[in-house]
């Protein structure tokens, strides 16, 4: 798979490749849907961390659209950046605080949280995957 689930000889590989790509693209898209609301009702307003939430869910769309359409290793590789700095970033508002913000992974959002999550673990699609299941563990966010 130098490019692409192109050059993959076995029907099941391609087939699962394609699928899981997919997959990843539709979970991207959701998490960067997740962003864009969080920034419209609220986020807008603080320093920082509000441009980075519509950063991500600009990017986020434009890269899940291109995964979605070329299912390139350099685009999953792509998504699986994303995902992790996105989970980094929720993760350090919650412990140390970002930017002068501190998050919570409690309150009126966790069905969010957890798309969000399920995005991070989907979003790099391979059997030898470096985000095994449960590795994203919720905190208590599932509701």
């Amino acid at each position: 798979m130098a490019w692409g689930p192109a050059g993959l000889r076995s029907p099941a590989v391609w087939w699962a490749v394609n699928v899981l790509a997919l997959a990843g693209a539709v979970l991207i898209v959701v998490s960067a849907v997740i962003h864009l609301h969080l920034w419209a009702t609220g986020y807008s307003s603080i320093s920082v961390i509000g441009p980075l939430f519509l950063a991500q869910g600009v990017a986020g769309i434009l890269l899940a659209v291109a995964l979605g359409v070329f299912r390139r290793r350099g685009l999953m590789v792509a998504g699986t950046g994303l995902m992790a700095g996105t989970a980094a970033g929720l993760l350090l508002s919650v412990q140390v605080a970002l930017f002068g913000f501190r998050d919570s992974l409690g309150g009126p959002t966790p069905a969010y949280r957890w798309w969000s999550s399920a995005a991070r673990a989907c979003c790099w699609p391979t059997p030898d995957s470096p985000w095994p299941p449960g590795a994203f563990p919720l905190d208590g966010a599932a509701e």
